[in-house]
């Protein structure tokens, strides 16, 4: 049965509803439901017809597929508590820590509908979709893109971490600690959710052919200052440029220890040569293989990508780049909030 033959169905209790309740929003969302049905308008045409939110016509809607007509009365004040609930709201965040899979379901993310027949099965309480997403977003969780990560890892990475630490504790007072990395621009857009007015769908226009260029910069988590060099290859070269910068920022400071991955071309002899000519100026420091989550510079790339590279319309990788420098620009005066928010310079 469709929503409509539904809504149809039960139209005499609409019409009632519509016609005689005291509460204003009930008589509107039986309105909503009788236009819906009877103009053969669309949820969204109904929307811009009445001057409702497409989403406010979509909850209407899911309440009445939910619970018929009694899902339209007004629960404010009169709620009945769920049985069960707060055992319901202990379970949310542990069903959705994990996969559907691990509770036999045949799908590998979760949506509403089969948290609601997953609580049903464990707790054997029925919970609306409208009220098991509000519930949901009550304790606090997300529906968001997971992060990928390389399950290669050493066992022993954490007591690897755990030394690392205990020598960056030891260094001495007038020397600099950074965390260091490198990052790929690439010329054909990350694409990524963005606001836009109802029934429009903005275009991202891509370059088609993709260029990149290369940006290797060293970070301090302490007070979010980022300093980088680009170049159109990742290769040693680059990895130097950037720490003969440090060298030379740095000149009036101690030793600048610098954090850093395995990388090739933090380890090649053109690299080796360069750390040794720089008399003892710059201390490499590396992390376990596959643990990026203790460099805290990789949060300052995803930023970089969420404020510049994600939806950009730059026609070349020159004008590209301009945008990263001017971004890490505001970034190094004023942290990740001030580039956030900082303006192109007219």
């Amino acid at each position: 049965m469709t929503i409509v033959d539904a809504i149809l169905g039960a139209e005499q209790a609409l019409e009632a509803m519509r016609d005689k309740s005291a509460n204003r929003s009930e008589r509107s969302r039986a309105h909503l439901l009788l236009t819906l049905a009877q103009s053969g308008l669309s949820q969204r045409g109904v929307a811009r017809v009445l001057g409702h939110a497409p989403s406010h016509v979509h909850e209407t809607v899911g309440r009445f597929r939910d619970d018929g007509v009694d899902g339209l009365r007004e629960r404010r004040g009169r709620t009945p508590r769920l049985p069960r609930y707060d055992e319901i709201v202990a379970l949310l965040p542990e069903l959705v820590a994990n996969s559907p899979r691990d509770y036999g379901w045949n799908r590998s993310t979760w949506s509403v509908e089969v948290v609601v027949l997953e609580v049903e099965r464990q707790l054997g309480v029925r919970v609306s979709r409208t009220h098991m997403g509000r519930l949901l977003s009550m304790t606090g969780c997300r529906r968001i893109r997971p992060k990928p990560t390389v399950a290669l890892a050493p066992d022993d990475h954490v007591a690897q971490i755990a030394v690392l630490d205990a020598e960056l504790a030891a260094i001495g007072a007038d020397d600099v600690l950074l965390y260091e990395d490198e990052v790929d621009i690439h010329l054909n857009p990350k694409v990524g959710a963005d606001w836009m007015p109802p029934g429009v769908r903005k275009e991202l226009v891509t370059p088609g052919k993709n260029r990149k260029h290369y940006v290797a910069g060293a970070y301090d988590p302490t007070t979010e200052a980022l300093i980088i060099t680009d170049g159109p290859s990742k290769n040693s070269a680059l990895f130097i440029q950037l720490l003969e910068e440090l060298a030379a920022k740095f000149a009036d400071r101690g030793v600048v220890h610098l954090v850093l991955d395995n990388y090739i071309i933090h380890k090649s002899k053109l690299t080796q040569k360069a750390v040794a000519k720089l008399n003892g100026k710059i201390k490499l420091h590396f992390l376990p293989p596959y643990c990026p989550d203790y460099n805290p510079i990789e949060r300052v790339w995803w930023d970089l990508h969420n404020h510049v590279t994600r939806n950009h319309r730059h026609p070349d990788i020159e004008a590209l780049m301009t945008h990263v420098r001017s971004y890490v620009g505001a970034y190094a005066d004023g942290g990740v909030r001030a580039a956030a928010v900082s303006r192109i310079a007219a």
